[in-house]
């Protein structure tokens, strides 16, 4: 079995980092003012025990959107994607399980309501951390399934060569 295709991708939106960065940095001046340097937050400050766990918050947030990423792999013999961190287990599809596969444009906040694992009852499932283009499933089942992709003409090729349609 040959590996005819991968992709990593990772969510790296300026605008998501920039709102992740300007929150962390809030909170974090927050603690600064009140548990190092003594001086009240705010109007009304939290409780110190408080204002030290809310900055676990957006820091575990951060966290989280650093380690995420979608994996895809296409073989001769099937497709592979796995969301990580929350699918621990890589979904594989074998060809013969499918009824169509091709590459498609789509509108991310209108089909499917955003970005990142997203379900909708009438286009199925999608997976994507950007962008508009996505690898289109149709399962012999009825099941739908969008894998986002930044690569979406080299995919093309590739499911072109493999004759899946």
């Amino acid at each position: 079995m040959k590996i005819l295709f991968s992709e990593k991708q990772r969510f790296t939106q300026w605008w998501l980092w920039a709102l992740i960065i300007v929150v962390n940095a809030l909170i974090i001046y927050g603690f600064v003012q009140q548990i190092i340097f003594k001086t009240p937050f705010g109007n009304n400050p939290a409780p110190d025990v408080v204002l030290i766990l809310v900055n676990f918050i957006p820091l575990g947030i951060a966290y989280l959107f650093y380690v995420l990423r979608l994996e895809t792999t296409i073989t001769n013999e099937f497709i592979a994607f796995q969301f990580k961190p929350f699918q621990s287990k890589i979904n594989t599809i074998r060809w013969k399980e499918l009824e169509n596969a091709y590459v498609r444009t789509y509108k991310p906040i209108r089909e499917f309501g955003g970005w990142g694992y997203r379900v909708s009852f009438t286009k199925g499932v999608a997976y994507n951390v950007g962008g508009h283009q996505g690898i289109q499933l149709v399962l012999k089942n009825g099941k739908k399934i969008l894998i986002g992709t930044q690569k979406a003409e080299e995919v093309q090729h590739v499911l072109n060569d493999l004759n899946v349609h």
